[in-house]
């Protein structure tokens, strides 16, 4: 179909984000009307999933509160005089899941990728008309990470 998403993500997306790409574009091609007009936002949803990714292992790597010290060093020799323990602060990452998350909330409705989005699509006149529980039995597969 002319105008149609290619299932083959763009090479320039990392590991998760095409993983994500090769997972949803199958889904929105078979149950909504995405096109190729839409990859800006296909792209953007699967981008902000590898950014929640990357952020939510810089949080499980450091925790979610990181120490802050002031090292003195002897102005003359260079050498570490004291290390002071200044607090804590909240690891960045903590905020990049938070925003990360929204957006793929926000472009996820958008998208149809919500149970209340997808009852929208479904109302649409152009929708793909699907039996009872095939939209379901998709998302399951799509969640569950199944081929």
């Amino acid at each position: 179909m002319a105008g149609s998403l290619s299932t083959t993500p763009p090479a320039y997306l990392d590991n998760d984000a095409s993983r994500v790409w090769r997972r949803i574009v199958p889904y929105l091609k078979e149950n909504s009307n995405v096109t190729n007009a839409d990859k800006t936002l296909v792209e953007a949803f699967c981008i902000n999933y590898q950014e929640m990714r990357d952020a939510y292992q810089k949080l499980r790597d450091k925790g979610a509160l990181i120490k802050i010290t002031e090292t003195k060093l002897n102005p003359k020799t260079g050498a570490i005089v004291a290390t002071d323990f200044l607090g804590y602060k909240k690891n960045p990452a903590v905020g990049i899941i938070d925003s990360a998350t929204k957006n793929l909330k926000m472009i996820g409705n958008e998208l149809g990728l919500s149970p209340k989005s997808r009852g929208e699509l479904m109302q649409l006149p152009n929708a793909p008309k699907k039996e009872a529980g095939s939209v379901e039995d998709q998302m399951k597969k799509f969640f569950s990470g199944s081929k």
